[in-house]
């Protein structure tokens, strides 16, 4: 059935002027609703998600002293998840307990991905009175990424997530320039993050290191720049860069089955006629349904269960097959109306990386750390 244009522009209008009231202020919970209905309910054209992002844009230069100083991570506040707080990492699906945090012997550093979508800062502003659940990014960081992404982790290891002053989303659209700044000071707060989490609190264990889109660009750099060849590689389960362009590193494998560890594992999940960001043949998948690196197309009947938080938690099952191809890891038809927000175009299923493929990452990563703890 066709929609009138008398019925889409009003509800376009409001949802852009919406969008502008947005990025002004933080405590914005209807129109964030808005925004969220009106991407999972119509297919916006590129011309207009190009001008929603130009809005996106702060109207000065990236500069450093404005930021602040550096975080204090022994302050649990600046821990967005964490095991002796509750949090959204602790959270299971309707009527299930996975969370076995309490007794875990392995621990996950996870960091989120870009929740901060504002043209009043390059970098999301840290000090406590911004880290209230009403500001937007930290919302959205508890509503949707703790729970759908981080929470998979909770029935194998403690959930460790800094809160760090990432990136505004726009910051990507100018790479060697202001953005590429503000990306690189995120990451200094994501490396002192990491080494407190490992002095502090991971004391020589075994650990995961877990990310989805800025979160891995981020965690990529660290594999670099601190873990891959070093004493900290044999302590390193595996690594999840989903979301982000992967490419293999030098020294570090890429998983290939199962069981493999001290590996790296990542996708980008799209349609398989999906117009989003161009995924290059030689960026790393690994699909999640068999944990191979091929192009072998494996069907919904093995996909265990998909879960959004945002929308009835409940475990979905057989929802979406999946056959990594040219790169990125395309998909079938959806067999599910939960995972209909795709501000990122058609088809491009970004947000849900890891919702998709909720109880196989949860039920391979248990037997991935068993094996590792054999080893």
């Amino acid at each position: 059935m066709r929609i009138s244009i008398t019925v889409i522009f009003p509800i376009f209008l409001f949802s852009l002027v919406g969008f502008y009231i947005h990025l002004q202020t933080d405590q914005t919970r209807f129109f964030d609703k808005t925004a969220y209905a009106f991407f999972s309910t119509f297919k916006v054209p590129d011309s207009i998600r190009r001008l929603t992002a130009s809005l996106t844009v702060p109207k000065f230069d990236f500069d450093e002293s404005l930021i602040g100083k550096p975080i204090d991570y022994s302050n649990l506040d600046f821990w967005a998840a964490h095991p002796k707080k509750l949090d959204g990492a602790d959270v299971s699906p309707t009527g299930f307990n996975f969370d076995r945090q309490e007794d875990a012997e392995v621990d996950v550093f996870f960091v989120h991905p870009t929740t901060f979508i504002s043209s009043s800062n390059w970098n999301q502003p840290i000090e406590k009175k911004y880290l209230s659940k009403n500001n937007r990014a930290v919302r959205y960081l508890h509503e949707w990424s703790l729970r759908d992404q981080a929470s998979i982790f909770n029935s194998c290891c403690k959930v460790y997530a800094p809160h760090y002053r990432q990136a505004t989303l726009a910051s990507f659209l100018s790479l060697r320039g202001n953005g590429g700044k503000a990306l690189n000071y995120a990451y200094s707060d994501v490396r002192a993050a990491f080494f407190y989490f490992l002095e502090n609190f991971n004391k020589d264990r075994a650990f995961v290191i877990v990310g989805h889109s800025q979160g891995s660009m981020h965690i990529i750099r660290l594999l670099k720049e601190e873990i891959v060849g070093k004493e900290l590689m044999g302590r390193m389960v595996a690594a999840y860069t989903v979301g982000y362009p992967s490419k293999p590193i030098s020294g570090l494998k890429v998983c290939g089955s199962k069981t493999e560890t001290m590996c790296q594992i990542s996708w980008n999940a799209q349609s398989i006629d999906a117009k989003g960001r161009a995924i290059e043949p030689d960026e790393i998948c690994v699909n999640p349904l068999s944990w191979e690196n091929n192009d072998i197309f494996v069907g919904r009947e093995k996909n265990f269960g998909s879960v959004s938080f945002m929308e009835d938690k409940e475990i979905s099952l057989n929802v979406v097959g999946a056959q990594c191809l040219d790169g990125k890891l395309a998909l079938g038809e959806l067999k599910s109306n939960n995972f209909k927000y795709m501000p990122f175009g058609k088809g491009v299923y970004h947000h849900y990386d890891y919702s998709l493929f909720h109880t196989n990452i949860r039920k391979n990563i248990e037997e991935r750390v068993r094996y590792f703890q054999q080893k």
